[in-house]
């Protein structure tokens, strides 16, 4: 018995990445065209601003949870009073970049068996709810305080579950 593509993890995760990648990629988005997807990094042209998203647990499909960690960080050159981002508001902005982009209630599920054109799997999604039950919201909002070598870091952690995580084991539908 195969398991079904919606709840395979590989294509949950790249269903979860293509969401925020072509977020960025709209016309009238904050980082379009400012922002590059590489290995799972996006970096903006300046090189000192950057953002690396990893999932940190995989069950979403598995009666689990998937968890995406967004760490943003901003690399402060400038020493000077008047031009010091000194109480990481830059990177605030960013991190609040992709809170918007993940500030829906779910996220279309796809299958990857042809990675060039990735097939829609019709009514089937991952719900963006964090732990408390409440839907478009992070997990957690982590600020790490004082820069560290000049760089600020924020961290965003989302939860993802499938609807099918939901119900009990004897209604699970294979």
């Amino acid at each position: 018995m195969t398991i079904p593509a919606y709840r395979r993890q590989d294509y949950i995760e790249r269903s979860i990445l293509k969401h925020i990648v072509s977020t960025f990629e709209q016309p009238n988005a904050d980082l379009s065209g400012k922002v590059s997807y590489l290995d799972s990094k996006f970096r903006s042209d300046d090189k000192d601003k950057w953002v690396a998203l990893t999932f940190i647990e995989s069950g979403a499909g598995r009666k689990g949870e998937t968890l995406l960690q967004v760490d943003v960080y901003v690399r402060n050159l400038e020493k000077s009073a008047a031009a010091a981002d000194r109480y990481g508001y830059e990177c605030a902005r960013v991190s609040h970049l992709f809170e918007q982009a993940l500030h829906v209630r779910t996220i279309q599920l796809y299958s990857f068996a042809t990675p060039s054109s990735p097939s829609l799997q019709a009514k089937k999604f991952a719900l963006v709810q964090n732990s408390d039950g409440r839907f478009r919201e992070p997990n957690s909002i982590r600020v790490w305080g004082e820069y560290e070598d000049d760089i600020a870091r924020r961290t965003l952690t989302y939860r993802f579950i499938l609807p099918e995580d939901l119900s009990s084991a004897e209604q699970f539908d294979d």
